[in-house]
């Protein structure tokens, strides 16, 4: 809660009285991320799951023309979602940073391990993928805020690419077979642990995880097949 004891909507929260508040919001299975104080801006290229992910959210710059707002996830070094000239938004007197599992009149569940903050600088997760010594992070703080770990979960790219050989084919089809539920079945199989990111579709076509392994997961599968050798496509999937 803000020093008002308002409830606030966003996971991630910053106050700001120069016009840079914003509120990051991560939408678990309906798959949208986006800045709750300006929630035209979201994204939907995210799945949610049970697992823990890694969120950040910048805010800087004070004037219209060039106050940016960006949300990383998982520290992927490109944001997923950046919202130039964004609107000013002002929490008048407070400059705090906070975070909750508050969202409107709406319900989550949600566990934080770790939360951290800083107004020493907006940056997004380094090294640069191009340039290791180029570190935005480490320049501004001196530090990475992540400590290492293996944060991706059991999922590979494209996720129907099981044995993660780079191809989409036969042996592929086959874990999947084994973790096909039908429709309607409420549960995703725990073994092979795989299971799990075969579930890429509602029941109505639409991407999204509704606790099985259906036909529509057998068509994301099917979008993504490349045949034994052949390189995969890793936006089969939209990631």
């Amino acid at each position: 809660m803000p020093p008002g004891g308002t409830p606030q909507n966003g996971n991630l929260i910053i106050w700001n009285d120069a016009g840079i508040c914003s509120g990051a919001v991560w939408g678990g299975e309906n798959r949208l991320v986006w800045d709750a104080r300006r929630p035209e801006n979201y994204t939907t290229a995210l799945y949610g799951d049970d697992r823990y992910h890694i969120l950040r959210l910048t805010a800087v710059g004070a004037g219209d023309a060039d106050r940016v707002v960006k949300i990383y996830l998982d520290e992927e070094e490109e944001a997923v979602l950046t919202i130039e000239n964004a609107l000013r938004v002002t929490e008048e007197g407070n400059d705090y940073l906070g975070f909750g599992a508050t969202l409107g009149q709406a319900t989550q569940t949600l566990y934080f391990d770790w939360v951290t903050g800083t107004n020493a600088g907006a940056f997004g997760p380094g090294p640069d993928a191009q340039d290791p010594d180029d570190n935005d992070e480490v320049a501004c703080i001196g530090m990475s805020l992540f400590g290492g770990g293996d944060i991706s979960g059991p999922c590979h790219d494209p996720f129907a690419d099981w044995d993660e050989d780079l191809d989409v084919d036969q042996n592929d089809f086959a874990v999947f077979q084994v973790c096909f539920t039908g429709s309607g079945a409420g549960q995703v199989p725990t073994d092979p642990e795989y299971c799990v990111c075969f579930d890429q579709r509602n029941d109505d076509g639409q991407p999204g995880r509704d606790d099985d392994i259906g036909p529509f997961g057998l068509g994301a599968c099917e979008d993504c097949a490349s045949g034994s050798d052949m390189s995969g496509d890793a936006l089969c999937d939209g990631g």
